[in-house]
């Protein structure tokens, strides 16, 4: 039964050659792009997840820029505005380093 249909598959992918391809063409755009949004989506839920309490973190950003980038006086207000903050933290990319450690027993 399978070799009568991959037979009749095969009659028709030869007498209908431009049809095939936009078929095949088509499927393979639709894989592509369902792979692309995955692997978009997959790495936007995959922030913090390192962190055990990765579920309450958050993180202030300016949406008209899209960019995170929000002057030093918004966290401090706040942190005094919002009781339910724990601690506020901020950090810049200053060169080629994000955060640089500097141990306790050096100094600078």
């Amino acid at each position: 039964m399978f070799k009568n249909y991959l037979k009749v598959a095969m009659r028709n992918i030869r007498k209908q050659k431009m049809h095939s391809i936009i078929l095949v063409l088509g499927l393979a755009v639709g894989i592509a792009l369902f792979l692309l949004v995955f692997l978009y989506v997959h790495h936007e839920f995959g922030y913090d997840k390192f962190n055990e309490n990765y579920d309450r973190i958050y993180r202030i950003g300016n949406h008209e820029v899209n960019r995170a980038y929000m002057a030093p006086a918004i966290g401090e207000e706040v942190d005094e505005v919002v009781p339910e903050i724990e601690k506020v933290a901020r950090f810049a990319f200053r060169g080629s380093y994000l955060i640089q450690y500097t141990p306790p027993d050096q100094s600078p």
